[in-house]
């Protein structure tokens, strides 16, 4: 955002003296492109507008995912988690950085989104996704670079509204919204995609985790549609950020609780069929439950390596 017509200079520390001009829109809008090194951090980058100068320091630059999902991708790194104590006890890393999502919701999509990049350390470390962590912790060792991770997800939530309107193949299929869930969550078609999603979409990203589906499982019809729903989002993300994006998922842990019989059973037999897509991969976890009883097993940080290993095949 910028005055209106006014022209404004960005300069960044890794190129000082490439100087990239830009002219910002009637709307007060402006959008371009920066060349960026690979990989690294402590870099700067400022914004000018005549007298006025914005300064932004202690960018890092690598590899960014976007972690989203329901209440199992939601669920933080202080949860009673049963593994992963030790990259638990000193996680400060200068190199791993975090951009939490607030929670929100609106029937038109937007262009901003509430949040902040924190630097890995005890205190950002314990409101983050406990599998986005696990994820970005194993992959910022193996490949030695920066890892940011954004978090956008939560719990109890079906995964038509992390859909955009465009997602769904029919007027019928936007129309059949679901209804289960908790009252302080988000149900209705595209409303979390638009507040929480769609203002993200001018970022590059490296790809995706996914870890959601048991609000589908509540309902036998939306257990057997699940892999067309999962399909059409993955494609029409893609279409949103304009990049293929890889998109590495979680099946749904088996769960003793309230769903209709086998209606868990179908739908992860549904999620198999976003296999069929390129880019994409699936990790099972039904091995990683420790109560069978909890639809949220606090085995986190083997999930996280599993999908960082997808990722690194």
């Amino acid at each position: 955002w910028g005055p209106s017509t006014r022209n404004i200079a960005i300069v960044a520390s890794w190129a000082p003296n490439d100087t990239i001009k830009t002219l910002v829109g009637t709307d007060c809008t402006w959008h371009t492109i920066i060349r960026t090194p690979k990989a690294g951090e402590l870099y700067m980058i400022s914004f000018i507008n005549g007298h006025d100068k914005v300064t932004i320091s202690d960018i890092s630059l690598g590899e960014v995912w976007l972690c989203s999902g329901q209440s199992n991708m939601e669920l933080r790194c202080n949860a009673d988690l049963l593994d992963g104590s030790d990259a638990l006890k000193t996680p400060r890393n200068n190199e791993i950085r975090f951009f939490q999502v607030d929670n929100s919701y609106d029937i038109y999509p937007r262009s901003d989104c509430k949040g902040k990049w924190v630097v890995c350390d005890s205190s950002s470390l314990n409101n983050f996704s406990a599998v986005g962590y696990f994820f970005g912790n194993t992959l910022q060792k193996a490949l030695k670079v920066p890892v940011g991770l954004i978090s956008a997800s939560l719990g109890a939530t079906s995964i038509q509204p992390w859909m955009p309107k465009e997602a769904f193949e029919n007027e019928e299929q936007l129309q059949a919204q679901s209804h289960f869930g908790t009252a302080w969550a988000p149900q209705g078609t595209s409303t979390l995609y638009n507040a929480m999603i769609h203002p993200l979409t001018p970022c590059s990203l490296s790809g995706v985790i996914w870890y959601q589906g048991e609000s589908n499982a509540l309902a036998m019809p939306e257990a057997k549609m699940y892999g067309d729903l999962l399909k059409n989002l993955i494609q029409s993300w893609r279409a949103k950020f304009e990049s293929d994006l890889p998109f590495y998922y979680v099946q749904i842990a088996p769960f003793d609780g309230y769903y209709p019989k086998d209606a868990a059973a179908y739908l992860r037999e549904q999620q198999e069929l976003a296999l069929d897509l390129p880019n994409t991969g699936m990790v099972s976890v039904g091995d990683l439950v420790d109560n069978i009883k909890d639809i949220h097993p606090r085995l986190k940080a083997a999930v996280g390596s599993r999908l960082a290993n997808l990722v690194l095949k």
